[in-house]
């Protein structure tokens, strides 16, 4: 690969890495059966790949992505958009094994059209910079023979090679399926864009020559591509069609993805792909085995000189930043509270606070500064916030704690920006702790919505240091579950139970049951919002309760919660009669065939049925429903 003078630049280029490997979707895994002829596959036909040493399998490979992000405070307007689309050739080459595994290879061969852009800078422009920039290099992969990647190794660590190398990385997680026995499984897999639940489902003729299969995945539980902040929720939608033939390979694949993040009922973070891959044929091409003793192995999903990269891409956020000219554009706009560009200068800011946290200091004194406005205080706030280095925790806590800070009406907006860090100091989590224990217990209206305010930036600290400090967890939960005790009317008790979701905790599942048949219709959807927001498989059983209760919100809350979760052929079915008896909410029609097409590839039978009797509800009144409905059942029929 020759080096690129230009260089894109380089940091422009890693700042690429994450729209692709984000942008690729799930592709099959592809080989040649042991014993191939021919074989039909059947719920108990157990399939395992087979790769022929010194064969190179060729692929059309297609995929276009759009990535926006929205910073904080920012119009859609000012949203900064990346967008990619490469059309070209993948190669995969067996090296035989290496123990009980596979040696494949992974190169990216002929590139027949190429565009990538990250926030406004083109990256790659043209075929011959994705030649330059992509092409040549190949990174190598241990995969076992159910088709899961185990490590990962680069053979050269050269600078003109990382964009390519992390490219590629990212490309063969996400291509990784795990075959399963069986009609379904589910299997938690890991790439470089997270760890998320893919189900798997077989479909087509119960005997035919070709194993088809479809997956889709409803959540991660570890997102990296894109930006999440406490309170935030995210919905995914992913779904995969995919076909082997009957010599093993993949004979087509079409996929999709779209990842939503949302604050406040806003999104803030939008991620859109779609895949499309076609075998082409294989021969046999003999190259020399690489020498995997001496190439760097990486973890699944674990990219090559990470720190490195990171430093790269903040340099690339700040651009020319100074110190002098943050100080100045403050001065300038500061009280207005939104900058000329404000989305951009929000990226650039942060990430030049990153690279210098020392320069985070002076923020204390423009706070407490008598001529501050709120907008500007609650913008130097929501600067701080989004710088994770522990020195702007610091700085920020230090603001909050002045008389300028406690004395200002707005004193609970500022509080609630410590929310967003997702690694909370001590200090950050004493501090809120603090503000608990001050305003609990008070009958004052400003102290209850202030003990409020910290129950809930309590909640999302104790959902990041969940693994990292457990004792600071088990002590938040103390102070949670206090404040859910001691709450005083149906709305307090709502608040309460709201802000002790915000943990997440599973812990916390039976403390929510306690509040399944409150007397207050608030107090029932706050609990179903708290089981949602953990995860708990245990919480379906207790969600679907809610999803039959007597007031039309609390089902609603219900339903929205078990989108997340998954259901068995019985509780649709359950849930159907239901609404087949009208006592679902017309209104909530739309939400359970929503959450009936994503249980769809695990239970198309019970679905079909759910399906159909939400046709058949007396009450059926939206359209969109009932054309959602059908929809669906054409696609099962």
């Amino acid at each position: 690969m020759k080096k690129n003078e230009t260089i894109k630049s380089t940091v422009l280029a890693l700042a690429a890495v994450s729209l692709l490997i984000a942008a690729i979707g799930l592709v099959m895994w592809s080989g040649e059966r042991k014993n191939a002829g021919a074989t039909t596959y059947s719920n108990e036909t157990h399939y395992e790949y087979a790769w022929v040493e010194g064969q190179r399998y060729r692929y059309e490979l297609a995929f276009q992505a759009s990535e926006s992000l929205t910073p904080a405070a920012a119009s859609p307007s000012a949203s900064v958009r990346g967008e990619s689309l490469v059309n070209g050739e993948l190669v995969i080459r067996s090296y035989g094994r290496k123990g009980v595994n596979y040696v494949l290879g992974f190169e990216l061969g002929a590139c027949n059209e190429a565009r990538v852009s990250v926030a406004g800078h083109s990256v790659v422009a043209s075929v011959s910079d994705c030649e330059e920039l992509l092409q040549g290099y190949e990174v190598f992969a241990e995969i076992t023979s159910t088709g899961e990647v185990v490590a990962v190794y680069d053979v050269s660590s050269a600078e003109d090679t990382r964009l390519a190398s992390h490219f590629l990385h990212g490309l063969l997680t996400e291509l990784q399926v795990v075959v399963g026995a069986g009609p379904s499984w589910a299997v938690m897999q890991t790439s470089t864009r997270g760890r998320a639940l893919n189900h798997y489902e077989r479909t087509g003729a119960a005997r035919a020559r070709t194993l088809s299969l479809s997956r889709n995945r409803s959540a991660y539980e570890e997102l990296r591509t894109l930006p999440t902040a406490a309170g935030a929720t995210t919905s995914v939608a992913a779904n995969a069609a995919i076909k082997l033939a009957e010599g093993g390979y993949l004979e087509s694949f079409q996929g999709n993805e779209v990842i939503a993040v949302e604050e406040d009922g806003i999104v803030v973070a939008e991620s859109s792909s779609e895949v499309t891959l076609r075998f082409l044929g294989s021969m046999p091409a003999a190259r020399t085995s690489p020498v995997l003793a001496d190439a760097h192995k990486r973890g699944v999903g674990e990219l090559s000189s990470q720190e490195r990269m990171r430093t790269l891409l903040l340099e690339q956020r700040a651009g020319t930043m100074t110190q002098e000219q943050l100080m100045s554009t403050m001065a300038r706009y500061g009280n207005g509270g939104t900058m000329p560009n404000h989305a951009q200068f929000m990226w650039s800011v942060t990430g030049f606070l990153e690279l210098h946290p020392e320069a985070c200091e002076p923020f204390a004194a423009l706070f407490a500064s008598a001529d501050a406005s709120p907008k500007q205080r609650a913008l130097l706030a929501d600067i701080l916030a989004q710088v994770h280095h522990p020195e702007a925790q610091r700085v920020l806590v230090d603001m909050l704690s002045t008389p300028a800070a406690i004395s200002d009406p707005r004193f609970i907006r500022y509080f609630q920006s410590l929310a967003v860090n997702p690694n909370p100091t001590s200090e950050s989590i004493a501090f809120a702790s603090e503000q608990l224990g001050r305003a609990q217990g008070s009958e004052a209206e400003g102290d209850q919505i202030a003990a409020t305010a910290a129950a809930f930036v309590l909640g999302g600290m104790r959902n990041h240091v969940a693994e990292s400090n457990p004792t600071a967890a088990a002590a938040i939960d103390e102070s949670l579950l206090r404040f859910v005790d001691e709450a005083k009317g149906d709305l307090a008790l709502s608040n309460a139970l709201r802000a002790l979701g915000n943990s997440r905790a599973e812990n916390h599942v039976d403390v929510y049951n306690e509040y399944l048949t409150h007397a207050s219709p608030t107090v029932r959807r706050s609990a179903a919002r708290a089981l949602g927001r953990t995860g708990a498989i245990r919480s379906t059983a207790l969600l679907l309760r809610l999803a039959k209760d007597e007031n039309a919100r609390v089902q609603s809350e219900a339903l929205d919660a078990l989108q997340a979760l998954s259901m068995d052929a019985n509780d649709l079915i359950a849930m159907g009669d239901f609404a087949a008896a009208g006592r679902m909410h017309w209104h909530n029609h739309g939400p359970f065939v929503k959450l009936i097409e994503r249980n769809l590839a695990r239970s198309p039978d019970a679905s079909q049925l759910a399906l159909e009797a939400i046709l058949a509800a007396p009450n059926l009144q939206s359209a969109d429903a009932r054309a959602a409905a059908h929809r669906l059942l054409d696609r099962l029929l």
